[in-house]
């Protein structure tokens, strides 16, 4: 079953809710890397919530592709 949201499936979201979240993840590296050092528990709960979503998005993704 392919949930769809806007037109859009699902797994189509949590591809875009996945690049934000990279995008994210550089982004504070990077300032971490400047000398913002405060934003190392972003950075690491972002990392978290990063590897959830790759997860559920490959997961939805090959279902998707093999019709389970």
């Amino acid at each position: 079953m392919i949930f769809i949201i806007f037109g859009k499936p699902l797994v189509f979201w949590l591809g875009l809710i996945t690049l934000i979240s990279f995008i994210t993840q550089i982004t504070l590296g990077y300032m971490l890397s400047h000398g913002r050092s405060g934003l190392f528990k972003y950075h690491r709960l972002n990392a978290i919530i990063l590897s959830c979503l790759v997860l559920i998005h490959l997961t939805l993704g090959f279902l998707l592709y093999y019709k389970f």
